[in-house]
C-alpha cells in the first residue's frame, strides 16, 4: 500500500480570501480563479507564489500563456517579496516558467502545446468549409519536468482562457471539441495535483454576454460550462461597490466562492483590499 499524501493548504495572506476557501487553498485539486482583466488574477496567482516559497518551503511552476516573460513574473514577485521576507535570487531559483504561446505561422496551437505539457499529443483537423473541428488525442511523454513538479508545491496556469480563444473559438458547432479539451486537460492536471502533491490555480478570464448589462457575465469563466464542472473549487473576483470603496477606496476589490467540493456556497460577496505592491489584504 503507498503511503497517503501529505496535503497542505498555501495561504494567500488575505484572511478573507483564506477562510472562504476552507484555510487556505489546498494541495491535490485544482482551483479556477476568474475575473475581468485587471482586476488581479495574476497578483493573486503571485501571493501564492510567494507563500508556497516561503511557507512552505517549495517551488513553483508557471505555465503562461498570455505574452508575460519569465523577466516581466520576476519583475511582478519582486513588488510583494518584503511582504514575504525573500531575496530575488531564492525567487528565481524556486520558479519553473513555462511559456506557451501560438507560433508565429500557427504551426502549433497554445491549446496544443498546453496539452503536450501534461502528455497528450492532440491532432485539430478542420472541416472543409473551415467552421467545425475534430479532435484526436496520443499519449505522449509530459513536457513538463517531473524533476520541477517534484520539488514544487504549486502549480499556476495564466491562463486558460486565451488557448481556447486561439485553437477553438466559442462558436456553438465546436462546443463538443472544446469540451473534450478542457476535459481531458483537467483530468490530466487533477492527477498530477494529487501524485506531486500541488496546488492547481488556472486563472481565467470572465465571459462575454453581449446580452448582459455592460456585456460581463459573472456567472462563468471563458470556456463555459466544462470549466465549472472541471475545477473543484471556484473563485471570482469582481470589482468594487460603494460598500467595499468605503472600507478601502480605489483598491477595493470583492470576492466570491462559486464552487466548493464539500461545502454549499452562498454566493456572498465579500471586500477585500488590492493595496499597492502588496497584494490582496484584510488591511486598510
Amino acid at each position: 500500500m503507498k503511503p497517503k499524501k501529505s496535503f497542505k493548504n498555501i495561504l494567500s495572506g488575505c484572511v478573507t480570501l483564506d477562510s472562504l476557501m476552507g484555510n487556505g487553498f489546498p494541495q491535490g485539486t485544482t482551483v479556477a480563479v476568474y475575473a475581468e482583466s485587471g482586476i488581479g488574477k495574476t497578483i493573486l496567482s503571485a501571493q501564492l507564489a510567494l507563500s508556497c516559497m516561503k511557507n512552505l518551503k517549495k517551488d513553483v511552476v508557471i505555465i503562461e500563456t498570455e505574452g508575460n516573460r519569465f523577466q516581466d513574473y520576476i519583475e511582478l514577485l519582486m513588488k510583494f517579496k518584503d511582504r514575504w521576507g525573500l531575496d530575488k535570487d531564492e525567487i528565481i531559483e524556486r520558479l519553473h516558467f513555462y511559456q506557451i504561446i501560438n507560433s508565429f505561422e500557427e504551426k502549433s496551437k497554445s491549446m496544443v502545446q498546453l496539452l503536450e505539457l501534461v502528455g497528450y499529443s492532440v491532432k485539430i483537423e478542420q472541416s472543409k468549409k473551415g467552421d467545425k473541428y475534430s479532435i484526436t488525442f496520443n499519449e505522449c511523454k509530459p513536457k513538463l519536468k517531473v524533476e520541477d513538479l517534484k520539488k514544487s508545491g504549486l502549480l499556476i496556469i495564466d491562463s486558460l482562457t486565451e488557448p481556447i480563444k486561439s485553437t477553438i473559438g466559442h462558436k456553438s458547432q465546436n462546443l463538443p471539441a472544446r469540451s473534450e479539451l478542457i476535459s481531458r486537460l483537467f483530468a490530466r492536471l487533477i492527477s498530477i495535483a494529487i501524485e506531486f502533491e500541488l496546488a492547481v490555480v488556472i486563472n481565467h478570464h470572465s465571459s462575454i454576454n453581449p446580452m448582459n448589462l455592460f456585456g460581463r457575465d459573472f456567472g462563468k469563466p471563458y470556456g463555459g460550462d466544462e470549466i465549472l464542472y472541471n475545477s473543484k473549487y471556484i473563485l471570482c473576483i469582481i470589482n468594487s461597490d460603494m460598500a467595499a470603496r468605503a472600507k478601502y477606496g480605489k483598491t477595493a476589490r470583492r470576492v466570491m466562492l462559486l464552487k466548493h467540493p464539500f461545502n454549499a456556497t452562498t454566493g456572498e460577496l465579500f471586500p477585500v483590499n488590492l493595496k499597492v505592491d502588496y497584494g490582496f489584504t484584510d488591511e486598510e
